[in-house]
């Protein structure tokens, strides 16, 4: 039995990976880089020169940062485009107010909170 997975469930998924592991992969490697500068001034500068001799970094850059990151908005607007309100067929108004949170209570406890003198620490 193969599990089917629809496309609309792939292409979430990727838009999902497609936002966090770039930019997770890119916060790391700062942490590295910058952690290095808790060595003096020295490493840090050799720890930037060793991630700038690398000679295929620019292909790591648009492969592995960009497109991943320009698929994830442009997916993104994908799914916003396609959303279906769902509040219009709701009255803020009578929802809000028929549900017991909302409630009109006495005030009573408001009024004993705020009345009488103030004591305790900071008075």
């Amino acid at each position: 039995m193969a599990i089917q997975l629809s496309r609309t469930f792939v292409l979430r998924k990727l838009h999902q990976l497609s936002g966090i592991m770039p930019l997770g992969l890119f916060l790391l490697e700062h942490f590295y880089t910058n952690s290095k500068a808790l060595g003096g001034a020295a490493d840090f500068n050799n720890a930037v020169k060793d991630l700038q001799s690398i000679p295929y970094i620019l292909f790591v850059e648009i492969g592995g940062i960009f497109i991943p990151l320009i698929y994830h908005a442009v997916y993104g607007l994908v799914i916003t485009m396609e959303a279906r309100p769902n509040n219009l067929c709701h009255s803020l108004f009578l929802h809000s107010f028929s549900r017991a949170e909302f409630q009109i209570r006495p005030s009573t406890r408001i009024e004993q909170d705020f009345s009488g003198p103030q004591t305790g620490p900071g008075f």
